[in-house]
């Protein structure tokens, strides 16, 4: 990534579409979940995305000019959001120095429901640290296999950060890969991560 990246910063630009448009993006197939550029089929998912600090850099560099980082982040959410058939299920989950959830479970991706994420994810700011481990805990959590009588859980977690862990119960990135690997041996979760 820093190989290609020194040879394409100068002239690289995000894509210009609009934050939360209601129809999927060029090329895209209505029904089918896209989130920085990953195709899925999932109909169950969990979407956790970095609200920390440094999501309000620009995209080229903390002291570079340009749109945040976040607002990247939110058209990329918006987008997926839009692609959900109504059959779906998803949540969000956002973190920074703590962990918050748009909701607690999987919710039908209903029109009504889709605005109230949309206007959740709108309403994100910037702050804090960033708690990788915990955020992927939570979103474990949600996807976990459903107890006898409960409703499946997600199949799919799109997870989305811009850097290293700076807080939460686990720092040490290898530590998070290999807690994070042994949880999801049970679990069989598909986790893109971003």
């Amino acid at each position: 990534w820093r190989i290609w990246w020194e040879k394409n910063r100068a002239g690289w630009a995000p894509a210009a579409q609009p934050m939360a448009g209601d129809t999927p993006g060029p090329g895209q197939q209505q029904g089918v979940v896209y989130f920085y550029g990953i195709q899925s089929s999932s109909k169950r998912a969990v979407f956790c995305l970095d609200i920390s600090g440094s999501m309000e850099w620009s995209l080229a560099g903390q002291n570079e000019k340009g749109p945040p980082r976040l607002d990247k982040a939110k058209h990329e959410l918006l987008q997926a959001l839009t692609g959900l058939p109504e059959d779906a299920q998803f949540t969000i989950v956002v973190y920074s120095t703590d962990v918050k959830t748009w909701k607690a479970s999987l919710q039908t991706a209903s029109a009504k429901n889709k605005a109230s994420a949309r206007k959740f994810v709108e309403d994100l700011k910037p702050e804090g640290a960033t708690n990788i481990f915990d955020a992927l805990v939570t979103s474990m959590e949600i996807a976990a296999p459903p107890a006898k009588g409960r409703e499946p859980g997600a199949d799919t977690i799109f997870f989305m950060t811009d850097g290293v862990p700076t807080a939460g119960r686990i720092i040490d990135p290898h530590q998070i890969i290999d807690e994070i690997t042994r949880r999801n041996r049970v679990l069989g979760l598909t986790i893109h991560v971003v």
